[in-house]
């Protein structure tokens, strides 16, 4: 892999992994405030929380494994835009449905709507 190549990829990885933490610690946050306000007593309790940094973790771990599992930093010099934003809004879906039903599924909530909620804010993110 020559230099221009590595920095591109480089380039590529530090994006994906920013774009993952900035919506998870979003979401993290949303969920705290809307969907469980009982247990938060303001920001301070959010940024004590050891699964807000597990998550800024894990995260973006997954979200890297699940694009390069993709082949989506294959040739990355050479993309169709339009192939690239078809396939990133399918690894998008996948991995969310993953998430959803790994880490937010046994989440207390009050109604189903909740659930629904979470999901199409994640998505949105």
């Amino acid at each position: 892999m020559n230099k221009n190549k590595k920095l591109h990829f480089l380039k590529y990885l530090f994006a994906d992994i920013i774009s993952a933490m900035v919506p998870w610690t979003v979401f993290f946050a949303y969920r705290k405030y809307n969907i469980d306000p009982v247990a938060n007593n303001g920001n301070e309790q959010i940024l004590l929380d050891n699964n807000l940094y597990i998550g800024l973790f894990v995260i973006p771990a997954f979200w890297v494994a699940l694009y390069a599992f993709s082949g989506y930093y294959n040739k990355s010099m050479i993309k169709s835009r339009l192939g690239e934003l078809g396939q990133t809004l399918f690894m998008s879906v996948i991995g969310l449905v993953l998430i959803f039903f790994s880490l937010l599924l046994d989440d207390e909530i009050n109604t189903y709507k909740d659930y629904y909620e979470s999901f199409l804010v994640l998505f949105v993110l």
